[in-house]
């Protein structure tokens, strides 16, 4: 058994190439890190401004998406580790990525309570998804009698204040 060699910092996300020869490896100090199967690395995209999170390879392996604290989707192309696209639709911190080899579509899942799709290979937009809140479109606004904290616990759930 081999191990990986990295930096001290966090092992935050990782991802297999489509057809098995390639670990990408989102490393708190390096970036992402692409390793061979002996866990060798092969090739090093380096961390942008913001702290990345999920990963996932896209179109066959040929691309590498990867979402970030701030709400951005970073696409690099896997030969030469160039940022080819990027994009912000979601307002906070992206969870999870997913891609569908038989759509060429990303999904992004975000702490904004939103899913986006994109296409694949160029990161153009294509729907949000949002899950409805047990009191969307509720209205307070003269509702009497609530205290604060529950005004407030009402509007995190969809009222309208």
């Amino acid at each position: 058994m081999r191990s990986i060699q990295l930096g001290h910092g966090v092992i935050w996300k990782i991802a297999w190439h489509p057809r098995g020869h390639r670990l990408a490896v989102v490393a708190e100090e390096e970036g992402i890190v692409l390793c061979d199967m002996d866990g060798n690395p092969q090739s090093m995209i380096p961390r942008p401004d913001h702290n990345l999170g999920d990963v996932s390879f896209v179109a066959d392996g040929e691309y590498l998406a990867c979402g970030a604290r701030d709400g951005t989707v970073y696409l690099w192309r896997v030969s030469d580790g160039s940022l080819v696209q990027t994009q912000k639709k979601h307002t906070a911190r992206i969870w999870s990525l997913s891609y569908d080899s038989t759509t060429d579509s990303l999904a992004t899942a975000s702490e904004d309570e939103s899913i986006w799709i994109w296409r694949g290979k160029s990161l153009e937009p294509l729907r949000r998804i949002t899950i409805a809140k047990p009191y969307d479109g509720m209205k307070i606004g003269g509702a009497k009698g609530l205290t604060d904290a529950q005004r407030d616990t009402l509007v995190a759930l969809g009222a309208i204040g």
